[in-house]
Formats: structure tokens, C-alpha cells, sequence
């Protein structure tokens, strides 16, 4: 019965890092991209802007573990 609990405990502690990792880039980018929207809300058309935020939703599906070759997490 402990080698469960040590088990699950193990699982808890990867996935509360990974939700952790996950929540520190999503607000990050969330934050960054709100401040871009409102400096560039009357410059563009908002179909750029509605294309921005569908990143936003496409960084959320993804794990934070993808990185690409020219990203600094590589």
C-alpha cells in the first residue's frame, strides 16, 4: 500500500511542476500579448488581432515541452 502512495505522490509532484511550467507561460504570453492588443488595437485590423489570441489557444494545446530548434529552451 505505501509503494502506492509513493507512487502516486510521485505523479502529483510531475504533474503540479509540468501545471506549474504551464501556467507561468500562458500568463506570460497572455500578458505580453494584452499589452501588444491595446498598443496596436486602432493600427491593425482586428482580424490580426483575433489571429494573435488563436496563438494564444494554440500555446495552451500544446506541452511545454515542445521546443524549437531556434527556441532559447532547446
Amino acid at each position: 500500500m505505501e509503494t502506492l502512495i509513493e507512487c502516486l505522490n510521485r505523479a502529483g509532484a510531475a504533474w503540479n511542476a509540468h501545471a506549474w511550467a504551464m501556467a507561468g507561460q500562458a500568463g506570460v504570453l497572455i500578458l505580453l500579448l494584452m499589452g501588444v492588443d491595446r498598443w496596436l488595437a486602432r493600427r491593425v485590423r482586428a482580424s490580426v488581432r483575433h489571429a494573435a489570441w488563436g496563438l494564444v489557444l494554440l500555446k495552451l494545446v500544446l506541452p511545454t515541452s515542445f521546443a524549437l530548434p531556434t527556441s532559447p529552451a532547446w
